[in-house]
């Protein structure tokens, strides 16, 4: 994989939602994703060094507080797997927050190479 974020957005580009990783502040929309690192560390490990980096990844929708969002939580998980790159999505509902969004967690794993002996 070259880069967890590229494949992320390949990944979430068909939906036509706008997002950045971290922080979303583009122009005020009802919908939005985010994504970010959640962890990020050394495997394949030969004569102590490791050969590549596990990422756990997460995907942040944030959508209407009252609009269904089963269809695309099912949409996304598959949008995410069938990237090749990643594992299956684990999902987590956090609810609305204090501005009425729905706040909605994707979490799943990758493999990324190392970058310069790092």
């Amino acid at each position: 994989m070259t880069s967890a974020f590229a494949e992320i957005i390949r990944a979430i580009k068909p939906f036509g939602i706008p997002h950045a990783p971290g922080k979303y502040e583009g122009e005020e929309t009802e919908k939005w994703f985010t994504y970010n690192y959640a962890d990020d560390r050394g495997n394949a490990f030969a004569d102590d060094e490791p050969g590549d980096r596990l990422v756990s990844m997460q995907l942040h929708l944030f959508l209407p507080e009252r609009e269904n969002f089963i269809s695309i939580r099912r949409e996304i998980r598959e949008a995410i797997f069938s990237t090749g790159e990643f594992t299956f999505p684990a999902f987590t509902d956090l609810g609305p927050d204090a501005t009425g969004k729905r706040h909605l967690v994707f979490e799943f794993d990758g493999i990324e190479e190392r970058e310069n002996g790092i």
